[in-house]
């Protein structure tokens, strides 16, 4: 775990530049569209609903707030392969730091079906394993409501191993784009290879998921929190009117800030990957990537 945190902090640190510069051009555009759009919608519409309220206004804001959102949407997954794209080119190429923008924008482009049509059936994937979650949750705070509150220990330790246990598809699943990507397999021969992947590693990658979002979130989560206060004393102080160009402002930041957590976060998933091939497979970082693409072709 240590290593791969510290083998991301090497890799954001040597390659931030054109990493950054990839995200601004190919993912912000349309991330800021999504975003800016939705907030200027919503900002007019809180005006002008604020005393009243008009159903055919409101159903018109929700169909472009629908439309607004595949903006985002497509911005988060071009962000994903942005990212696996210039990790794949980073470890292939020698000479790495000539890699530019159009040649990670070429790569975004081939791949693009791969990474669309993971999203919708990992969408329905998630789906599908909501409904017994929910389920399974909803038993259990059934359960314990008519309990005493003399088992609360047991009430915590049970709850715990049930979200523990509910992760494991979470764990698996972060493992879909770059396993798709590095072997070329389909979208169910990939989930099959997660599973395998993730067989006796679980827990462990779960504790750096953990670790590093802890790592993330103290190092910039602070600026979030300033803001939302800053924007809630504002408002007390003035009035909901005079601030409402906050909206737009605190979006942009937060989706700043997403972005960065998501682009670590990333990596570190792209990292843990290689680094339990290694281990179990013993296969070789660099003969791995050169495999990638050979199952397709």
């Amino acid at each position: 775990m240590g290593e791969t945190i510290s083998a991301t902090t090497a890799f954001i640190r040597q390659n931030h530049k054109i990493l950054l510069k990839a995200i601004f051009f190919l993912a912000l555009p349309f991330i800021l569209l999504g975003l800016i759009s939705y907030t200027f919608t919503l900002a007019v519409l809180l005006e002008d609903f604020w005393d009243d309220y008009d159903s055919s206004a409101f159903a018109t804001y929700s169909e472009l707030s629908s439309i607004f959102s595949i903006f985002s949407l497509l911005g988060s997954i071009v962000l994903v392969a942005v990212v696996y794209e210039y990790i794949i080119l980073y470890f292939k190429r020698s000479d790495f730091e000539q890699i530019t923008v159009r040649e990670i924008g070429k790569r975004v482009l081939d791949n693009i079906g791969l990474y669309l049509s993971t999203t919708i059936l990992l969408f329905f994937v998630v789906l599908a394993l909501l409904v017994p979650f929910t389920a399974l949750m909803f038993a259990w705070f059934s359960l314990i409501i008519g309990m005493t509150s003399g088992i609360a220990v047991f009430v915590v330790i049970t709850t715990v191993g049930i979200l523990l246990m509910c992760s494991y598809p979470v764990i698996t699943l972060s493992f879909i784009y770059i396993v798709r990507l590095v072997e070329g397999k389909s979208f169910g021969a990939a989930l099959s290879r997660c599973m395998i992947i993730v067989q006796g590693k679980w827990f462990s990658t779960l504790w750096l998921y953990m670790i590093t979002v802890f790592i993330v979130m103290s190092l910039i989560g602070l600026v979030p929190a300033i803001l939302t206060g800053l924007t809630a004393f504002l408002i007390n102080i003035f009035s909901w009117e005079s601030m409402l160009f906050l909206l737009p402002v605190t979006g942009v930041v937060y989706t700043i800030v997403g972005v960065i957590v998501n682009v670590i976060t990333l990596i570190v998933v792209a990292l843990r990957y290689f680094s339990i091939v290694e281990e179990k497979e013993g296969i070789g970082l660099m003969r791995k990537i050169a495999l990638i693409g050979e199952e397709r072709e």
